[in-house]
């Protein structure tokens, strides 16, 4: 027992040393969410905790998720804690130990299958798988982010699952002596699974685990008898499953469940690109997170000789062994394992070069530390006792160099997160003070923090007012701060310049910036001093005598003049080429790049000449919060890239087309718009108006309206559509320009979610003239 004495211990040590620094953090994200609706429930709303059990996770919208039992642990943490966030960090690390531990007792179980009589090698396997799962960088995000414990508490559920089987399987040889504990351990088991199946959807796959191992193992009967003993047993599992199917479906409504509406839509329509076209699954094998190492770091290339030493010390092992199928058959199933555990990931999987989405592979940091422990341990006995004491040394050699490559890796990648729940802190903070300074008047946030270096933090308007509200403000500031972000998720650089117009109409309404980098909040100047109307065109670059005004050769960099406008005043910069030069273009490869201080845009030139009505090439720039931070802008710098040839521009210009754009807003009284820029329902009439009269030529109006929790802008990338949408609901024709108190039961919505509505002008031809307006965001 003193191996295992010493295997507590240390895995123990290895989940402290990775992650004691994340302890003393603060909420991110959906956290924020978790923490209001727990303290509606500790206020007195315990229902709502309770119809988890039989509806939709939180009764939320957007998503269908059974998750029961994870409410329960939250619940649990803010009854001993309240709005702390450190309690809730500490359970987290409980829940990654827990695991780890039942890791070691489930992996020595399954290398004993495998290799009855190799003892010492099936304990320092297990040893190294533990280790390997304790160390594993990809567990960032499932530690440090509160919520993601939904995988680590799933995880604890069937690990401890699957140690009682594999408890009860072992007892079976000596089943008069052990009659009652093995009862105990086989209900043991089932209840574990059933509370994993209440965590997480992921438990689903215990049943295939538990046949494929079953399959792999035992005695050599013939495969017919194997696989009915593989069923026999694992078949309280299968029944289970069936019934937390049924449960599941009649809860939610439908047997799959996930992300629904525009962003469920943009997961199915992305499979491939997420599976294999990003990297992701190398990712895995490599988890640096891309913008704490960079490409080409150090640890990359120690971490690839390790694998390699690794695999060569397996094929070693072979060599010498007497009997090599244990070894082999060991690693067949960690491959089976890992593919089962990735199954249930297929719709939402995504690993991206910062690791945001590694909590989808937690399950799969199972099987991937089960066969590197295989590598590394063998459950193997070489044909010589001087080989295996040969071996020995040298393999422990290597685990240990590979636990302290993988643990500074970990530690590595922790370091986003430390970062984000620090500056989220000083965010509340900062906002708090500033509303007590200028109470009496609105705060706009032009800008939140969105994610670091791929940590999350705060998603929208609706999970930063959780901390502008009790019990994590001393009082409630939420009606005091206007922002500017998407309803659930989506692009956070887009923004809607005619609602932050209007807003700044207002003179009690005062304009901030986050600087993330001195963590304070910064007044922004979009105004301009003299208050003169923007012109609707500004010609930066004249032509001359009909010649060109510029001529772009391929690598050259064109400056503009002095600007000295308000980013606000300028809504685009349009360039126009040369007939000549438009002739030339059809490599799609062709991209013209525009810079200014903050950020660039690229647009590729064959698409954006096709799709302008008069072939000029359109930078949408006061849609994005990257464009706006400037405040003034003073200088452009434009680039062609991909060009064999310098192209010629007649003309470059900058536009504003708030004059020209349609107007829509909400009644103001019936459908009312909060500080998120969500428009909600207070009334029996809830309304909308519309004026497409200052469109030239228009004669009538199109309105769309989108599908419940979808968003225009997923689909086209933008908020100034110049075309009608292929996912509306509703497409509906008005004959004039000009509508006042339009009801919202025009479009016939039923279902409850969020909306959005935009308009157009239209010809006498019905075609759309200019652009859409910027969406009306409602909420039903």
């Amino acid at each position: 027992m003193w191996l295992d004495v010493l295997a507590l211990i240390l895995l123990l040590t290895l989940n402290w040393v990775c992650y004691v620094r994340v302890i003393n953090g603060y909420f991110l994200a959906d956290d924020f969410l978790h923490v209001a609706y727990l303290k509606r429930v500790f206020d007195g709303d315990w229902f709502s905790l309770l119809r988890n059990f039989w509806g939709n996770w939180m009764q939320a919208q957007g998503t269908t998720f059974y998750r029961p039992l994870i409410s329960i642990s939250l619940a649990l943490d803010y009854f001993l804690y309240g709005p702390n966030a450190a309690g809730f960090h500490i359970s987290n690390l409980f829940f990654q130990t827990a695991s780890t531990l039942l890791l070691y007792l489930v992996a020595r179980d399954i290398f004993k299958l495998f290799a009855p009589s190799a003892h010492n090698q099936t304990r320092l396997g297990a040893l190294a798988c533990a280790s390997f799962f304790a160390v594993s960088p990809l567990h960032c995000e499932v530690v440090a982010w509160i919520i993601s414990r939904v995988d680590s508490v799933a995880c604890m559920f069937y690990l401890a699952s699957l140690a009682l089987f594999l408890a009860a399987l072992h007892k079976e040889k000596n089943t008069d002596k052990h009659q009652g504990r093995l009862k105990a351990a086989r209900t043991g088991s089932l209840l574990m699974f059933a509370a994993g199946l209440g965590s997480k959807e992921m438990t689903i796959v215990l049943p295939a685990t538990i046949f494929l191992l079953l399959l792999l193992t035992g005695e050599e009967v013939g495969l017919r008898k194997k696989f009915f003993h593989a069923f026999k047993l694992s078949l309280p599992f299968w029944l289970m499953l069936g019934g937390y199917m049924v449960l599941r479906t009649l809860a939610l409504g439908t047997i799959s469940g996930g992300y629904q509406g525009s962003i469920g839509e943009g997961l199915s329509n992305s499979l491939t690109k997420r599976w294999l076209q990003d990297g992701s699954l190398a990712r895995v094998l490599f988890p640096l997170n891309l913008d704490v190492f960079g490409n080409g770091h150090a640890l990359l290339k120690t971490l690839r000789l390790l694998y390699i030493l690794a695999a060569a010390n397996f094929a070693l092992a072979l060599l010498t062994a007497r009997q090599k199928m244990p070894a082999i058959k060991a690693l067949l199933f960690g491959a089976g394992w890992l593919v089962l555990t990735l199954l249930p990931t297929y719709q939402v999987w995504n690993l991206t070069e910062t690791l945001q989405g590694s909590r989808f592979i937690y399950f799969g940091t199972m099987p991937l530390a089960f066969i590197l422990a295989t590598l590394v341990m063998p459950p193997l006995t070489a044909g010589k006792a001087a080989l295996t004491r040969l071996f020995l040394p040298l393999r422990l050699a290597l685990l240990t160099a590979l636990i302290i490559v993988l643990a500074t890796i970990t530690t590595k990648n922790n370091q986003p997160w430390q970062r984000a729940m620090k500056e989220l802190k000083s965010f509340q903070a900062a906002v708090c003070h500033l509303a007590d300074q200028q109470s009496g008047k609105n705060i706009l946030l032009l800008n939140i923090p969105q994610s670091y270096r791929g940590a999350h933090m705060l998603y929208n308007g609706a999970t930063m007012s959780v901390m502008l509200t009790p019990p994590l403000a001393t009082k409630s500031i939420v009606d005091q701060i206007y922002t500017f972000e998407p309803a659930t998720y989506g692009d956070a650089d887009l923004i809607d310049a005619s609602r932050l117009r209007r807003l700044m109409a207002a003179p009690a309404n005062l304009l901030y910036l986050w600087d993330r980098d001195k963590f304070s909040l910064e007044p922004v100047l979009l105004k301009s001093a003299s208050g003169e109307k923007p012109e609707a065109e500004q010609i930066l670059f004249p032509a001359a005598d009909g010649k060109p005004v510029l001529r772009l050769a391929p690598g050259a960099v064109a400056l503009s003049p002095e600007i000295g406008k308000p980013a606000l005043n300028i809504d685009a910069i349009k360039v126009e080429l040369t007939a000549a030069s438009k002739a030339k273009i059809a490599d799609d490869n062709a991209v013209l790049q525009l810079s200014y201080p903050g950020g660039t845009m690229t647009l590729p030139l064959a698409k954006a000449i096709k799709t302008s009505s008069d072939g000029a090439v359109v930078f949408q720039l006061s849609e994005h919060k990257n464009w706006l931070k400037q405040g003034l802008v003073k200088k452009l710098t434009l680039e062609a890239s991909g060009i064999t040839e310098p192209i010629e521009i007649k003309k470059i210009s900058a536009l504003n087309i708030a004059g020209q754009q349609p107007l829509l807003q909400a009644d103001a009284r019936d459908l009312t718009e909060g500080p998120d820029g969500i428009c909600r329902v207070r009334g029996a009439r809830p309304s909308f108006s519309y004026d497409v009269s200052g469109v030239a030529g228009a004669v009538g109006a199109l309105c769309e309206v989108s599908k419940p929790d979808s968003w225009f802008e997923h689909y086209s990338g933008t908020l100034r559509d110049t075309m009608p949408s292929e996912n509306a609901l509703h497409v509906v024709p008005f004959n004039r320009t000009k509508g006042r108190n339009i009801l919202l039961s025009f479009a016939g919505l039923k279902d409850h979610g969020f909306y959005q509505i935009k308009i157009a002008a239209v010809d006498k031809d019905g075609k759309v003239i200019g652009y859409f307006s910027d969406p009306l965001n409602f909420q039903i």
